[in-house]
Parts: structure tokens; C-alpha cells; sequence
């Protein structure tokens, strides 16, 4: 799904390059008519906005997902529906804000770029991209500090306790936090270094060219699309955490019992 849902990103990205092309070739000649009006530019914009909010809400989803497998284990084991709830969830807050930027802003103006949000949303669109920064920065944290009390835990449990299904679970939390860290941190460096770039060259406006604006303003912009590398990155890690509690389990089902092995050797010295 994730590899499908990737490829289906990047042919959309192909086709906004092609049109953009197809648009510059068509209207060489008379460079007014280079530029989108806004109306054209709907259903492109829509998607590209929506899907760069749907992925911060969706990595939320993710470290609230990891709270509840450590915080609330046997609610989180017990209910099969918690994943799903937290996907709807983050759709419908995507939804929410996609409607605060958007809802009733009349399709007026042209832009150089379909990227661009029409230019009567672009204050609420600039509030919007500050909450998701701060709250990707906020998630980062969060499961940082998470991730160092488990492993804390973990280093506790391996010298400690000896019963396997605990020592995995732990073994598997370390692992599945650890995960959603490197996809958190992923999605944070993208948004952040698009909207800082953005954010740098608006500041510097008045000192360049209109050209030399919308050239850069478009070139970081495009930092974004670095966003369609999340799916496959999911992919990968769930991947990589299958093979690795293959290789736990494996593991720990070929080691000999250990709370047997010293209750026996106990047993013998007592013996003597």
C-alpha cells in the first residue's frame, strides 16, 4: 500500500512538471499568460496541501500510537480498532484545517506555481505551517524522551526479569519507537526546512527580482515533495521490524530457559 500510495505521489509530481512545461511552450511568447490563474489550479493545490498536512497529522498518529502501547498495554492489545481510529482521526483534522485555509476563498489572482495557495488564504495558510512545525517539532521531543525512558526499561528488564514474553515486549517497544523517531524526524526536516527557506526568501523579497522571488520561492518549495519518501520509509522499517522480531524470536526460542537453568544449578549446589 505504502509503495502504491509513493508512486501514485510521484506521478502527480510528473504530471505539475509536464503542465508546467506545456504551459511555458504554449505561452513563450507572451510571458502575462505564463502564470496559472487560480481556478486552474484547484484540484492540483488541494491535493498538495492536503497531503503535506495528512502526513505531519499522520506521524501524530503514530506517537500516540506508541504512548498507548506503553502507557495503556492491555486496552492497546485488547481493541484491534485503536489503529484505525487514530487514521481517522488524523484525516479528519486534515480536513479541518484544509477547510480553514481554503473554505470560501474566492479563486482570484494568478500564481507562477499550483503549489501556491490563493493569496486571500495565505495568512491562515502561513498560521497553519507554523502549528505543524511546532507540532512535528513537539512530537520529535516527545518521543525522544519517550524512547530514552524505554530503553532505560529495557536495560533494567534484560539484568532483572527473565520471562520471555516481557523481555520481548520490551525488546519490541525499543524497536517500534525507535522507528517512529527516524520517520518523525524525517517528515520534521522536510516541512521545516521547505517553510524556513520559504520564510527566508519572503524576508529578503523587496531586495530581488520578481524573477529571481518566484524562481527560489518555487526551487525551496519543492523541498516538500521530500514528504513522498514517508510512505516507503514506513515501508521499510515495518519491514525491518518484522525481520528483526523474526530474529528475536529465533533467538530467544533456541536459548536454553533461564530461570530453569539457574533454579537446576541452585538445586545442585544445595544438593552437595
Amino acid at each position: 500500500m505504502e509503495r502504491q500510495l509513493s508512486g501514485d505521489l510521484m506521478k502527480s509530481k510528473k504530471r505539475e512538471e509536464i503542465r508546467h512545461l506545456i504551459q511555458i511552450w504554449t505561452y513563450y511568447s507572451d510571458p502575462c499568460k505564463i502564470e496559472f490563474h487560480n481556478s486552474e489550479c484547484y484540484y492540483d493545490n488541494n491535493f498538495y496541501m492536503f497531503t503535506n498536512y495528512l502526513a505531519t497529522w499522520l506521524v501524530c498518529a503514530l506517537t500516540f500510537d506508541r504512548f498507548l502501547a506503553f502507557y495503556a498495554k492491555n486496552l492497546y492489545e485488547n481493541s484491534k480498532i485503536i489503529s484505525v481510529i487514530l487514521v481517522v482521526v488524523a484525516i479528519i483534522l486534515t480536513l479541518i484545517v484544509h477547510l480553514i485555509i481554503y473554505s470560501n476563498v474566492p479563486l482570484a489572482g494568478y500564481v507562477p506555481s499550483c503549489q501556491y495557495p490563493p493569496q486571500l488564504s495565505l495568512n491562515s495558510f502561513q498560521l497553519a505551517t507554523n502549528i505543524k512545525i511546532l507540532c512535528s517539532i513537539l512530537m520529535c521531543l516527545v518521543i525522544m524522551f519517550h524512547l530514552y525512558f524505554i530503553i532505560r526499561q529495557d536495560k533494567r528488564i534484560r539484568h532483572t526479569v527473565y520471562d520471555t514474553s516481557t523481555r520481548y515486549s520490551s525488546f519490541e517497544n525499543v524497536l517500534t519507537t525507535k522507528s517512529v523517531l527516524t520517520i518523525a524526524v524525517t517528515q520534521l526536516f522536510f516541512s521545516c526546512l521547505s517553510s524556513i527557506a520559504v520564510t527566508i526568501v519572503r524576508h529578503f523579497e523587496k531586495g530581488m527580482t520578481e524573477y529571481t522571488y518566484h524562481i527560489l520561492t518555487q526551487y525551496v518549495a519543492g523541498l516538500l515533495y521530500g514528504n513522498l519518501s514517508i510512505p516507503i520509509l514506513i515501508y521499510l522499517k515495518t519491514t525491518q521490524c518484522i525481520r528483526y522480531r523474526r530474529q528475536k524470536i529465533t533467538k530467544m526460542t533456541l536459548e536454553p530457559d533461564l530461570m530453569e537453568s539457574r533454579m537446576i544449578s541452585l538445586k545442585a549446589m544445595w544438593e552437595k
